[in-house]
This record gives structure tokens, C-alpha cells and sequence, in this order.
């Protein structure tokens, strides 16, 4: 029977819900009424709430938002559906059957548009990771169980990131993929990527949880780093010379498509100092002002960064290590093992990858023109890239380039970063910056002499039949994560000019020893499926194991 609900147990709640509902919110007083009434409902009715506190249902369930989606009611749309399906079954088993809903109603699909409310995510039938974890949260709300949106801001051993779910059940958090429906929680296909991310956090409606990582948008956030990966503190302090700098903002920074991209930003204290559990690979610090910028290269224990003299003018030279993560290699030979070994030191020296500017005179009175070069091989699959990015008090913003055209720029007086990089087999980035301040408006243009893309791995004929022609391979195990990402970027690519000239062919079932030689042909450093195989005329250019967003197109440019 349904307890008397207090008064103030709904002012309660319901103050809770406006104190972080965001400005963007177009709600009516209705709408919102409403949402209250239906938490106070399940509240006090659904029988896994006995084992929840009050602080946890009002900063993971009571919230109408996940991210930065926007707000449309849907609890009680999701609850109709959802709760016959749950009757008579324990936290546990909900927790689990629930996914179960939300992957027969949403399946993935890449895009780079803004985040769709949940509503359109559920009539459309599908989004991406960002979409997935948005939808399946507000679905386990709508009944009663706490979640939250998990998201590795960007992964370290590749040019991506990801976003997942977590639920509470029983007292404690677990893990899921969003609509990636499995028969127990604390596993998806993203394990081994997870273990080896530099920063993996939560955001809650609730106050500060951390003194030193800055909110996000006014929301607490949670770094959750340490339950996926192996861990450890970073403590750091912040000098002006001898002296310490009291307050400082500090941007925690991963090397990542192109830029030096923020992770989070770090507040010290009075005495300069901060810390940070952080994955056990490289980040950058920097320290930004309105007189210029200071960065050092930092991993766990500690690091100082002495803001004296900042970080000049000139050329730098990086390299971003990877954390080791979950051993991939667990069935490798020997033979194949050192095949790995000796590809991963050819990659340590990776040329002369260092850009430089040139100013050159114009005709037009008080112009001029800047020209940018680079000389470096672009290495297909691993990275082989050149960008540029202003620098500001605020951060680093990357500058869009037309890969397709000649690249010729307008840019505006500032401090500039010109950075050519190349990503090792392991994840690890070798990255050349050039700092330089550009002193007046002008024209860059950028010149690649020896830009010519080319394989990674010498051609290796196939333990398959000849084919003729351009083919990407699908090699798996049947349809579970990550399968779907793979060929809904196959089906993204079926119209395109690329496509019509290559085709794709997907193997359910190979003979363990044939896939055990695409491995070593291939330098796959990894057992899980799927693989994906550009081949030519029946020889093996290029594999990639698992999934990143990307590898479709990526596969696809080479073979063309």
C-alpha cells in the first residue's frame, strides 16, 4: 500500500530537481509537477528502494538530465513500458533487463551532431555512444534505479573516446555497455581500452566531490578512473620561481586528434598544490595566462611546474606513452611477439617530423605571408597528421584544415602551435611542436612535401582464397559490440564513390589456425574479434583489431 507522502518530502525533491536543472531547460510548471510526482511514486514503490539511500536517488535518479542533451519529460513513457517487464524481480535482474529494453529500442549509429533529446533518440532507434548511454540512463531512472553516464573524455591510445552507463544495485556501482545488452554486469567490449585511459569520470547533481577538480556546468564531478584502470596520484605544485602560486588553474591535457585537448582543470590551493588520480601514461600540464603559457609533461607520482619563464617560442619535441592496460597477448608465440617487438622500435624513431615557418614579403604594404611546412610520412591506421591551434588564456582551439585542398589560411595575430605527430603501434604519440607568435593578420601556406600515405605493415598474402580487387574483410564472431560499431560505419560508407570501388565481405566462422596466422601476418596485437582486413588482389595492406571510430574510412582511403 502506498505510504502518506509528506509535504515537505515533495518541496524537498522538488528543490533539489531546480538547483541543478541547467538554464536551458524549457520546462512548464506542469512538466515539472509531474517529474515530482512520479519520483515520489517510485520512491516509495518500486521494491528495490529500500537498499537506496535518499542522497543517491536525489543525485541519480530525481535528475531529469544526463549531459548536455536537451530536457524532455520521458520518465513516465519509460516506466509504462519498462515495469511490467520487471515485475517479481530483484535489483539485480532489473538492472540487467533493462539494458535489454534499451538495445531492442536503440542501436548505435556515428554522428557528429549535437546530442538529440531522449525522445528523438527512442523514435529514430539509434545514436551514437554519447546517445546510447544518454537514453539507457534516463530509461533506468524512469524506474527507480540510480545511473549515471560514464565517459572516457579521450582515450589515450587512439584518436576517439567513449561513454558508457553505470547503475547502482545492492549498495554498490556497476557497469554496462549503454544498449549493449550483456547476461551479467562489469563487462563490454571496451575493458581493454578502459584499462589503459588516463581519466574516466562521472558527472552527479550534487555539491563538490573533489576539492581540487573544478565542476563541470556547476555539476560535481567524480573522477571514476581508478575502477577501470590502473591508477595512481599525481600530485603537483605550482611555482613562480621560488615561490608558490596560490589558487593557480591548472588544464590536465591529452595529446589527442591534433591538439593539446583539456580533460579536466585542476584548482589549486593556498600553498599551490593539487592532485589528481590519473592513469599511469603521460599528461600534460599547462599553465595558461594572459602572458603566455607554461606545459610539462607529467605522470604519476608528482610533478612542479614553474611558471617563471613559461614555455617559449621554439621547437619541442613529445612523447605521449600509453599505460600498459590488460596483457593482449595473452595467446601470442614468441615468434610473433618478437615480430611485434622489433615493428614497435622501428616506430621509436619516427623521422623528421618537425614543422617550421618561414616568413616571407609581399607586395602589399604593412602584409605578410607565413609558410608552413612539414616534412614527415602519414602512416595509415596509426597517424601521420599535421595541425595547428591558437593559443589563448582559455586554451589551446585547433584550427580546421581542408585535408582535401591546398591549404592556405587566414589566421589572426596570436601565439600559435604548429604540431606534426605520428601514433606508434602501442598508442604512444610522437608529437613536434613549434611555438611562435605571429605578429600581425597574414596568410599561412601550408606546404607537405613528402606527405605520401602508405601501409604500416608490409603486404602479406591471406590464408583465404584469391580474390581479385579491393576488399574490407570483416572477420568475427557473430553480432555482439563491437561488430555493430564496425558495420554501422560500413553502412555509413555504402554510398559513397569509396565504397562503390571496394567491397566488403563478412566471415562468421574461420578456422582458428587461419586466424591465428592473420594475426601474426598482420601484426594484430590482440586476441578479441572483430578484425578488419583492407585487402588488395588477395594481399593483406592493413588490419585493425576491436574498434575505433574511424577505422572504416580509414582502411577505406588506404585501399584507395
Amino acid at each position: 500500500m502506498t505510504r502518506e507522502i509528506e509535504l515537505n518530502e515533495h518541496d524537498r525533491f522538488k528543490a533539489r530537481l531546480l538547483k541543478y536543472l541547467p538554464s536551458r531547460a524549457k520546462l512548464t510548471e506542469t512538466q515539472v509537477e509531474e517529474h515530482i510526482a512520479h519520483m515520489l511514486c517510485i520512491r516509495h514503490n518500486t521494491p528495490w528502494q529500500k537498499d537506496i539511500p535518499e542522497e543517491i536517488f536525489l543525485s541519480f535518479v530525481l535528475p531529469m538530465h544526463v549531459n548536455d542533451e536537451p530536457i524532455v519529460p520521458c520518465a513516465k513513457l519509460f516506466y509504462s513500458q519498462l515495469m511490467p517487464m520487471l515485475s517479481g524481480m530483484d535489483a539485480m535482474t532489473a538492472a540487467i533487463q533493462v539494458n535489454y529494453y534499451c538495445m531492442a529500442n536503440v542501436t548505435y549509429r556515428f554522428n557528429d551532431a549535437p546530442t538529440s533529446d531522449v525522445l528523438t533518440i527512442f523514435n529514430r532507434g539509434y545514436g551514437r555512444c554519447g546517445e546510447e548511454s544518454t537514453f539507457a540512463v534516463l530509461a533506468y531512472r524512469s524506474v527507480g534505479i540510480p545511473a549515471r553516464q560514464v565517459y572516457a573524455v579521450k582515450w589515450s591510445h587512439c584518436e576517439d573516446n567513449h561513454a558508457w552507463v553505470e547503475i547502482y544495485v545492492n549498495g554498490q556501482w556497476h557497469y554496462t555497455g549503454a544498449c549493449e545488452a550483456q547476461e551479467k554486469l562489469d563487462c563490454g567490449w571496451f575493458d581493454t581500452a578502459s584499462s589503459k585511459a588516463q581519466y574516466i569520470r562521472a558527472l552527479c547533481d550534487c555539491e563538490r566531490l573533489d576539492p581540487y577538480i573544478a565542476s563541470e556546468n556547476g555539476r560535481a564531478v567524480e573522477n571514476v578512473t581508478d575502477r577501470y584502470a590502473a591508477a595512481g596520484t599525481l600530485k603537483l605544485q605550482v611555482k613562480n620561481g621560488a615561490e608558490p602560486c596560490p589558487n593557480a588553474r591548472l588544464s590536465v591535457e591529452l595529446f589527442n586528434t591534433g591538439n593539446f585537448d583539456r580533460l579536466f582543470t585542476l584548482e589549486c590551493d593556498e600553498r599551490g598544490e593539487a592532485s589528481a588520480i590519473l592513469g599511469m601514461g603521460d599528461v600534460f600540464i599547462t599553465h595558461y595566462s594572459e602572458s603566455g603559457f607554461c606545459r610539462v609533461k607529467a605522470t604519476p607520482p608528482s610533478a612542479v611546474i614553474d611558471i617563471a619563464h613559461g614555455t617559449p617560442d621554439g621547437a619541442y619535441e613529445y612523447t605521449q606513452r600509453v599505460a600498459e592496460g590488460r596483457d593482449p597477448h595473452l595467446h601470442a608465440s614468441d615468434e610473433w611477439r618478437t615480430g611485434l617487438s622489433n615493428r614497435r622500435r622501428e616506430l621509436l624513431h619516427p623521422g623528421s617530423h618537425t614543422p617550421w615557418v618561414r616568413p616571407e614579403p609581399v607586395p602589399e604594404k604593412g602584409a605578410h605571408e607565413v609558410r608552413v611546412e612539414t616534412d614527415y610520412d602519414i602512416i595509415q591506421g596509426f597517424g601521420g597528421n599535421f595541425s595547428i591551434a591558437r593559443i589563448t588564456q582559455d586554451g589551446t582551439q585547433k584550427l580546421d584544415l581542408d585535408k582535401n585542398s591546398p591549404a592556405t589560411l587566414h589566421i589572426a595575430a596570436g601565439r600559435y602551435c604548429f604540431n606534426a605527430y605520428r601514433r606508434g603501434l602501442d598508442g604512444t604519440l610522437y608529437i613536434k611542436s613549434l611555438v611562435k607568435q605571429i605578429d600581425s593578420d597574414c596568410t599561412l601556406k601550408l606546404s607537405m612535401p613528402n606527405a605520401e600515405a602508405k601501409p604500416l605493415n608490409a603486404p602479406a598474402a591471406l590464408p583465404f582464397e584469391d580474390r581479385c580487387g579491393k576488399t574490407l574483410l570483416l572477420l568475427c564472431g557473430g553480432d555482439d559490440e563491437p561488430t555493430r560499431h564496425i558495420e554501422s560505419e560500413l553502412k555509413e560508407q555504402e554510398n559513397t564513390l569509396i565504397s562503390r570501388e571496394i567491397r566488403t565481405l563478412r566471415i562468421d566462422t574461420v578456422p582458428c589456425d587461419a586466424l591465428e596466422r592473420v594475426r601474426e601476418l598482420m601484426h594484430i596485437s590482440g586476441d578479441a574479434l572483430p578484425i578488419l582486413v583492407a585487402v588488395k588482389d588477395g594481399m593483406g595492406l592493413h588490419a585493425v583489431c576491436g574498434y575505433n571510430v574511424g577505422s572504416v574510412e580509414l582502411l577505406c582511403e588506404l585501399l584507395r
